[in-house]
This record gives structure tokens, sequence and C-alpha cells, in this order.
């Protein structure tokens, strides 16, 4: 086979390494690293990196499940090399072959003077959760998670907990746990789906004995209609179980939303909205109105919103008579057409006029509503005012003497 050789040149200027022993630490054959050769070239270094049979963690989502959770918990098996050599655990600096070994590519010798201990311990657990969150989720990238803190990290279940990790050692025993979890899924899925084509194959022969026209009408629905649905269902499924509301929001893309039953629609509102651009607080205020005993409608309505079937939405928040849902719904299409390249000067700035007209007449109904309701706190403070000067008069006009309550408990 092959070899498949990667050249870097690299000014020594960048390098702590600066010496045959440093680049001989650098190059000693580890089974945690990439094979590299080191030659001088005057104020450059020429590193070749052999990449045989190996293949870049960015690429590791198109893994099954379980296979990503095994390379991710070796990631955490690298601390103790962390500590002797300078490196990141950034997915295209990690890489990973077919038999599951993990390696790192660069690296550099770390300072004598470098930081303490357990500061690059702590730069290790912030980089290990970086990685798995990184791999595991893919939505956001490894320096979003390094640089997005906790707020980052609180977007999805998952990425939420093991940011609440300690250890390394604890995010291991994590994703064993929802590998174990993703297994037992997966074998009841593969019963369920066994049963299924067992009960298929009995009803084409039935129907194969009596019509020929039949089956093939059956057969052809079967193929192209119920099939897809059911793989849609089981992978949302899954999705839903691994909490990761891309799969799950991905898998259900083309099943219609009259096809979702309640308990669909519900996990596939949820996932819409935690994808909106909305602050912690709005998300955690809708969530208590998103439940299974939820109107159909609003559920519906996030996610058409989600879907960016904003006709749809309007119609949804109309019948619902919910003006501050139309409104949210108003703004999501004036955030579309200010995105559309496909929409003419004139056409673009005629559907903004009338988007901005609508969203101003829901507003101001907004503040009269608010204005309203602070006049009306004014009068009940002002009769409250009228009352006590009219008992301070009744006090006076008594010779300032105050009448005793006459109850059993004076």
């Amino acid at each position: 086979m092959e070899r498949k050789i990667e050249t870097e040149q690299i000014k020594k200027s960048k390098m702590n390494a600066n010496s045959i022993y440093d680049y001989a630490r650098i190059t000693v054959k580890n089974c945690n690293f990439v094979d590299v050769t080191i030659q001088e070239d005057d104020e450059d270094l020429i590193q070749k990196f052999d990449l045989t049979r190996l293949t870049s963690l960015k690429k590791i989502r198109s893994e099954k499940y379980d296979i990503i959770i095994n390379i991710l918990i070796k990631v955490g098996n690298l601390l103790d090399d962390y500590k002797k050599l300078l490196f990141y655990l950034e997915p295209a600096n990690l890489f990973f072959n077919n038999d599951g070994t993990l390696k790192v590519k660069n690296r550099d010798v770390r300072e004598t003077t470098d930081i303490k201990e357990e500061v690059i311990e702590e730069n290790f657990l912030r980089e290990y959760k970086a990685v798995v969150c990184c791999a595991l989720i893919g939505k956001y990238s490894f320096k979003d998670y390094i640089e997005g803190g906790e707020d980052l990290f609180s977007k999805n279940t998952i990425s939420e907990k093991i940011y609440s990790l300690k250890t390394p050692e604890e995010i291991q025993e994590y994703l064993d746990h929802l590998k174990t979890e993703y297994l037992n899924n997966e074998s009841k899925t593969k019963i369920t789906v066994n049963k299924t084509k067992n009960t298929v194959m009995r009803v084409m022969t039935c129907v194969l004995a009596i019509c020929t026209l039949g089956l093939g009408i059956y057969g052809g629905r079967v193929h192209f209609v119920e099939q897809p649905y059911k793989d849609a269902i089981i992978k949302a499924d899954n999705a839903y179980i691994q909490n990761d509301d891309v799969k799950l929001i991905e898998s259900l893309k083309k099943v219609s939303v009259n096809k979702l039953d309640k308990n669909h629609k519900y996990v596939l509102a949820l996932a819409y909205l935690q994808s909106e651009n909305l602050s912690s607080k709005q998300k955690k205020n809708i969530k208590k109105n998103i439940t299974l005993n939820s109107n159909n409608k609003y559920l519906e309505y996030w996610i058409q919103i989600g879907r960016l079937q904003i006709n749809d939405a309007k119609d949804l928040a109309m019948q619902m008579s919910d003006e501050e849902l139309l409104l949210y719904a108003y703004l999501k299409e004036k955030a579309k057409v200010e995105d559309d390249t496909k929409l003419s000067g004139d056409e673009k700035s005629s559907k903004l006029k009338d988007l901005d007209g609508k969203i101003k007449e829901i507003s101001e109904k907004y503040k009269a509503n608010d204005k309203k309701e602070l006049n009306d706190s004014d009068k009940k403070s002002s009769s409250n005012q009228n009352n006590t000067a009219n008992d301070n008069n009744a006090t006076n006009q008594n010779g300032g003497e105050v009448v005793e309550d006459a109850s059993p408990n004076n």
C-alpha cells in the first residue's frame, strides 16, 4: 500500500524545540503519536508525518455512534502525554484508524519554565470537553466551545452535562454510559424492525395469492412511503435518546407535520426551540408551555418556525389568537426577507416596508396595553391615598383620639 506522507514546513522560532535532543523527544516512536521525521533547513524545520490508514477526527461524525464514543474515551487517556509534550486536542490535530487507534499529529516540547501541573490538567480538561462536544453534537466548532464557555455548553443536554464534570475520568464514565444506552436502544430497534419485516412479508405473500396488481401497489407504498417514514421515526428516536437536536431535526426534515404523532411533535418542537436565536431565559419560559399536554397547534407553530415555513406559522398563531406568536413570526419573516439574495431591491424594500408596518401595529398594541395597566395602577394608588386622607380627617375630628378595634382579640 502506498504511504500517505504529509509534509509541513515551520519556522524554528515557532517551536520550543531547538536541539537534537528536543527533536528526538518529538520524533520518538509512541503509539499515541503519528510517526514523524524532522529535517533542519536553515531557519526552518521540515516535518514529514506518516498518515497512512489514518483519518482526521474532523470526519468522525460519519462513523457509528458507539465507535465515536470509543475514540473519544481514548482521548481522555492522553493526559500523561499532554503533561510531557505540548499539543492541542483540536479535531484537526487528532487522527484515528479502522481499529480505533487514536494518534496526535503536531506536538512540541514544553518549556522548562512552563505552567504548573494543575494548570496543565485544567487546560486538558477544558480541551477534552470541547473536542467531545464537537464530535458528539457537531453544531459548534472546537474553538467555539473553548471560547463560548458555560453559555454555549448549556445549549444542549449532553454538552451541559459534560461541562459539569470535573475530571477526564468522569467524562469517560459518562461517555461509556451513553454508549451502553445507545447499544441497548439499537438492539431493541433491530428486534422491532425484524418483526415489522416479517409481518410485511406475510402480508405480501397473501396479497400475491389474491392479486398481483394489489401486491405491486402495496409493495410500492411500503418501499416509497411507509418504510422511509418508519426509518425517519427510528432515527429520530435514537437522536432523542442521545440528546442530539441536530440529528433529530435532520431525521424528520422530510416528514410532514400532519404525519407526526403528539410525542414526535413535542420532541421536534423542543429541538427547533433550542436552535432559535433566543436567550436562555426566553427559551426556559417557552419550554414551560411545550409539553405533551400542549395544544397541537402550539407545537406545530414552533416546528414551522424552525422549518422557516413562516406563512404556516402565521396561520397557526392567528388560529390561536396569539399576537405574541404572530409578532415573532413576522420578525422571523423579516429576517428571512433580509437574507434573501434572490429578491430584487424593489421587491425586498416593499416586503420589508409591509412587514415593518405589521410589526409596528402589534408592538403599539402592547405599548397601549402596558400604558393602560400603568394608568389603572396609578388610579388605584390615588384611591388608596384619598382613603388614607379621609381616615386622618376623621381622627382629627374626634379630637385626635383613635377608636380601638372592638374585635375579640383586643
